[in-house]
């Protein structure tokens, strides 16, 4: 008697989607709007390139997709494969593909390249001088001194100031909607103040947005301009990395710079120990 094979069963599906798209909006839902739009960015590209549904991809669709990304740096192949790992693995665990070949893509090594996303500090001060209006010198004065990242500069508002016994400070809603308050030293907010108008944010657009927000792109083509003009290569996350990098050379805590930075593990912020350059453990020898 020839017995027939025991088939497994199923796995139940967690979830009512049918296609593709009502399964990238369920994976999608409970990320913010920036982190939306570069994991949507990313998947289009991932899909375009392979051009088949997400339950017929294979390995193989997925190391070709590899090989397409040979010429780009290991940091934005790193955060690719991050990205469609994330999402086969939800689609996985879900029930809307019964198997998960984004599991065995292996993540390449991590460049750390903060040392060369450090500009001195006579170039953030060129590039401040040299700005074209008050309000762009502003932008850059606020993410060095504040090390704030872009997503939360073009969302301040005039009513995230305020003023407490230990001075004055700033609400800032960081990456999962995290809250934390920054010192706003005394020089930078005086300044600041001469931007007001209509507008509840502070950094306000001239073009086409009835005095709303700023658009992140708006602030990458402002810093690149202004680093253009001191011959210096900069977008906003390089002065964030900046502040980082010398508040710990001039003796900032390093709890505090965490905090400071809405980093969620200390151990992030730790690595800007090792980009301060002009020091090392050859200093303290003599012979």
């Amino acid at each position: 008697m020839t017995l027939a094979p025991l088939s497994r069963p199923k796995p139940p599906k967690l979830t009512t989607a049918t296609t593709d798209s009502e399964i990238l909006q369920r994976w999608a839902t409970q990320k913010s709007p920036a982190t939306q739009k570069t994991y949507f960015y990313i998947v289009r590209g991932f899909m375009g390139a392979i051009a088949k549904p997400l339950n017929q991809v294979t390995l193989d669709d997925l190391l070709d997709w590899l090989d397409s990304l040979e010429e780009q740096s290991q940091n934005t192949k790193r955060n690719k494969i991050a990205v469609i790992r994330s999402l086969f693995g939800f689609c996985h665990a879900t029930g809307y593909i019964q198997l998960n070949p984004a599991k065995l893509l292996k993540q390449p090594k991590e460049n750390d390249c903060r040392v060369a996303r450090i500009v001195s500090k006579p170039k953030v001060k060129a590039m401040a001088i040299n700005a074209d209006t008050l309000r762009n010198e502003l932008i850059i004065k606020t993410l060095y001194l504040l090390g704030v990242r872009v997503s939360e500069l073009i969302n301040i508002r005039w009513d995230d100031f305020i003023q407490t016994d230990d001075g004055l400070k700033l609400k800032v809603m960081g990456k999962g909607d995290k809250v934390r308050f920054i010192v706003v030293p005394t020089g930078l907010w005086d300044e600041l103040e001469a931007l007001r108008n209509d507008s509840a944010y502070v950094f306000s657009s001239r073009k086409g947005n009835n005095g709303g927000k700023l658009s992140r792109v708006q602030v990458y083509r402002v810093i690149r301009a202004m680093g253009d003009r001191v011959g210096v290569k900069v977008s906003p996350h390089y002065l964030r990395h900046s502040h980082a990098t010398h508040s710990l050379k001039n003796g900032c805590d390093l709890h505090l710079l965490s905090e400071s930075l809405g980093h969620g593990n200390i151990a992030i912020t730790s690595r800007y120990l090792h980009t301060t350059g002009n020091d090392g453990s050859a200093n303290y020898l003599s012979l």
